[in-house]
């Protein structure tokens, strides 16, 4: 056994064990930083670091795929064998794959060159896409995140040349970047959690630091998000000499959070509480000398409130705590939108509407105010060339018509304006090789294909230059259902389902031309119209295999074998 073998341990929520898997291979040493669990198969999949036992020092981006028991399935190594490490992973946007996140080493002559690296995978390991993101200085690795808008992506990344120089980018479902800023974070060398999205859609990252005695401790620091620090809480410990580490957070019933972490230098696991205000006591702090304020409270005013795009205008939440605005000598709120017009000045904490006319960037303030003291919160609005803070959504319907070829399109997308001066348009391609279809009109409309098979329509939707993107699937296949298999001598069909229709129960029976794949470990996958994947099925090990259709809808759904494509596939129908 290697002195490193990855020991995978599940457990139930009360702590019973289930299973312990070892898997060790003699001549690396693989370094897993970040598991996550893969639905669709119910396995896991991990992402790390593999060294070479002849070449210790220099670790590769690693993936590592296990199935339900923990078991290996198989495991790559993504970025031309150069050294690097992958730290994090989420499904893809298109639910095709997963995106791995970290870091590569982009000059081979220098140890110390680094730059941001994602890689989009399939669900067999298999490489889609690979892109690297980079400064001027060596960038530590990042770790992308989704975010509470399903089309955008949010990295952290740390300038390694520069530790005291952090780097935000966000990123549209392409991974294309959108926008970046940098910022400086005191005492920071790296960051050691992965990105935390809270529903307002802010940020919570921990960063790692060293004090001016050799030690290590934590920091949270909140984002805002356009990458704009809200807030920073430092966690020293009692001895500040040695090195304390956080490097997990999660929400709390209450509102605010737990970290998770260990001392190195005395090893023992470590734990903290905070509010949602990062405080590990209350809002006034720990052992503090509290002070009764003009309305009798200890609390000082927090500044808060939420934004959502309301058709043109900014809808305006104000989520502010502690300011007595219907007590006597209560506090009030003062609004600046940033765009020139006057302060608006309240104690009415209502919802409202703003509209900005021009494009720009402005910066949204709400000051809390109460007996003399003050909170802030700031917020980055960005308006398009229309002065408003909306971008466009692309979205569509497809409906079958009698003519099985033929299909018509609804357009539902939003914000595109393509009726007004300079507004937008929209792209249509649809996956056949046609000439694409570029309008700015929004009205249904038909398109016929000449051959049966699936295809992958896209809409892009576009105006002030900004772009949203919706894809689906369809299905052109054959009218009718057969009853019996659909085989004979040298067809190439898959094999008959039974019965057809079906209903809770379906079995397939595989063409005696392909029995031989029985004993590989193949895998049934069923499509349903629309072309998205609902269901896969391990073959049994006989010529029939029976499985469950009980979670799916009443419609016609597509077999096919997950690695034969030449294979033709077979359809059923379920009600």
């Amino acid at each position: 056994m290697s002195i490193k073998p990855i020991v995978l341990i599940k457990f139930t929520p009360d702590g019973t064990h289930l299973w312990t898997s070892i898997i060790d291979s003699p001549d690396t040493h693989e370094h897993p930083y970040f598991v996550m669990p893969t639905p669709q198969d119910g396995g896991y999949i991990l992402a790390g670091m593999k060294q070479y036992n002849n070449n210790f020092p220099n670790g590769q981006f690693y993936v590592l795929k296990v199935d339900s028991l923990g078991q290996k399935q198989w495991d790559s190594i993504y970025g031309s064998n150069v050294r690097g490490k992958a730290f994090q992973i989420i499904p893809s946007p298109q639910n095709d794959g997963y995106i791995v996140s970290g870091g590569l080493c982009t000059n081979p002559n220098d140890e110390n060159s680094s730059d941001n690296y994602a890689a989009k995978i399939g669900f067999d390991g298999s490489l889609i896409w690979g892109k690297l993101w980079g400064t001027n200085e060596s960038d530590d690795a990042i770790q992308i995140n989704p975010t509470q808008n399903p089309l955008e992506y949010v990295g952290f990344s740390t300038l390694y040349d520069y530790a005291s120089l952090q780097w935000f980018l966000k990123f549209n479902e392409n991974f294309d970047t959108i926008y970046s800023k940098t910022f400086s974070l005191p005492n920071h060398e790296a960051f050691g959690s992965n990105v935390l999205v809270t529903p307002e859609n802010e940020f919570l990252i921990i960063s790692s630091c060293a004090n001016d005695v050799g030690g290590r401790f934590s920091q949270l620091v909140k984002f805002s998000n356009m990458g704009d620090i809200l807030w920073i809480k430092q966690f020293p410990d009692l001895n500040p000499k040695d090195d304390y580490y956080l490097q997990d957070i999660e929400p709390t019933p209450d509102g605010g959070y737990i970290l998770a972490g260990f001392n190195y230098s005395q090893q023992y696991a470590w734990l903290v509480k905070i509010d949602s205000l990062g405080q590990t006591c209350s809002y006034m702090g720990c052992d503090s000398i509290g002070t009764l304020n003009c309305v009798g409270q200890i609390s000082k005013p927090v500044a808060n409130f939420t934004t959502q795009i309301n058709e043109q205008a900014l809808y305006l939440q104000n989520k502010s705590l502690y300011v007595y605005p219907d007590s006597l000598n209560g506090g009030h709120y003062i609004w600046d939108f940033g765009d020139g017009t006057p302060p608006f000045i309240t104690q009415d904490p209502s919802p409202f509407t703003h509209y900005y006319t021009n494009p720009g960037y402005y910066n949204l303030t709400l000051m809390a105010t109460v007996c003399g003291d003050t909170s802030t919160k700031q917020q980055t609005i960005v308006t398009n060339c229309y002065g408003q803070p909306n971008k466009p959504e692309a979205k569509f319907t497809i409906t079958p018509t009698a003519n099985e070829k033929k299909i018509w399109l609804y357009n539902e997308s939003l914000y595109v304006f393509a009726d007004s001066t300079d507004g937008g348009y929209y792209h249509w391609i649809f996956g056949d090789g046609t000439s694409p279809n570029i309008t700015a009109k929004d009205e249904p409309f038909q398109h016929t294909y000449k051959n049966h098979g699936n295809y992958q329509i896209t809409l892009y939707a576009i105006v002030c230059g900004d772009t949203s993107v919706s894809q689906q699937w369809v299905a052109i296949e054959v009218v009718g259902i057969e009853n019996s298999p659909p085989w004979g001598g040298s067809s190439r069909a898959l094999g008959g389902v039974t019965p057809n229709p079906a209903h809770q129960t379906a079995t397939l029976t595989l063409n005696p031309n392909y029995t031989h794949l029985i004993h590989q470990g193949e895998t049934l996958e069923i499509f349903n119209t629309q072309g998205q994947l609902v269901k896969t099925v391990p073959l049994s090990g006989l010529e029939t295999t029976t499985f469950t259709t009980a979670n799916l809808i009443s419609g016609i759904y597509y077999c096919r074998l997950q690695n034969h494509p030449d294979i033709e596939g077979v359809k059923f129908l379920l009600y």
